[in-house]
């Protein structure tokens, strides 16, 4: 996909308290997948990672974390020649209730 064709990651509106409470590295983690998911949305490691559930995917993209998402196509799209996706919708995040969290801290150095 071309650069200058990225769909934009359009962010729910929780969002931003999600973050905040987010250990760092878990940050770091989700950064890095966002990063890849829109670079290229149908790579073929990337679907072999998520659980799909058409229209939407679940990826867990840190240990303990799974971001949930779906791809916007533009109205009127040809079913013949799928278009590019203008928007990666970034439905939820949520944390595995199986995992120890007690040890990760919010921002770094805390």
């Amino acid at each position: 996909m071309a650069e200058a064709t990225l769909p934009s990651i359009r962010l729910y509106n929780e969002f931003p308290e999600v973050w905040d409470d987010l250990p760092f590295k878990v940050r770091t983690h989700l950064g890095e997948f966002l990063e890849r998911l829109q670079r290229d949305p149908f790579d073929e490691g990337l679907q072999a990672e998520s659980e799909v559930n058409p229209p939407f995917f679940a990826t867990r993209f840190a240990p303990g974390y799974t971001v949930y998402w779906t791809l916007g196509f533009p109205p009127n799209a040809s079913i013949e020649r799928p278009p590019e996706p203008e928007t990666i919708d970034i439905l939820s995040i949520r944390r595995d209730k199986d995992v120890d969290h007690q040890n990760e801290s919010p921002s770094p150095g805390v």
